[in-house]
């Protein structure tokens, strides 16, 4: 059976090519990993028993972090719920990084497929803001399948 991971976007940074100050910002980077029990909760609309919260340090200061959650037993899939980047850290690769350490792990634990709805939930205008995401997404391999005025729904394999 084909495992998805779903991946629901509430804010994320705006990503090009990095520089060589951006690698050595990136190089740089630590993470903290925290398993969370929810027992049976819902977490983004979606029912899991177990969530992972992945924060990023640069040095000491926290630049972002990413959720996702193991299926239930019930339930043959993984999703990642949020992800954010700090303003000050937007535009350096940050959120790029944390999307393919997170899909490279969902990979290793077998699933073949992410699926990922954009909600940009801090934004005031969430149409122009779906404008500036979908190709975000897209040069990471996501194609979309629906989309609104408020949201957007892609998925990728990996």
């Amino acid at each position: 059976m084909l495992k998805q991971a779903i991946l629901a976007v509430t804010v994320l940074c705006n990503v090009h090519a990095a520089d060589g100050a951006e690698k050595n910002l990136l190089d740089s980077l630590t993470n903290k990993v925290e398993q969370i029990d929810l027992g049976d909760a819902r977490s983004n609309h979606y029912k899991v028993s177990c969530k992972t919260k992945v924060t990023y340090f640069y040095k000491d200061t926290q630049v972002g972090f990413i959720y996702y959650g193991a299926s239930s037993k019930q339930e043959k899939y993984a999703q990642i719920d949020s992800m954010l980047v700090e303003t000050e850290f937007r535009s350096q690769g940050i959120g790029c990084y944390m999307l393919r350490q997170t899909m490279l792990t969902l990979k290793n634990e077998g699933y073949n497929q992410v699926r990922l709805k954009v909600m940009p939930l801090l934004a005031t205008d969430y149409k122009a803001a779906l404008v500036r995401l979908i190709p975000f997404y897209q040069k990471h391999g996501f194609s979309l399948l629906k989309v609104n005025d408020i949201q957007a729904v892609m998925q990728a394999s990996i």
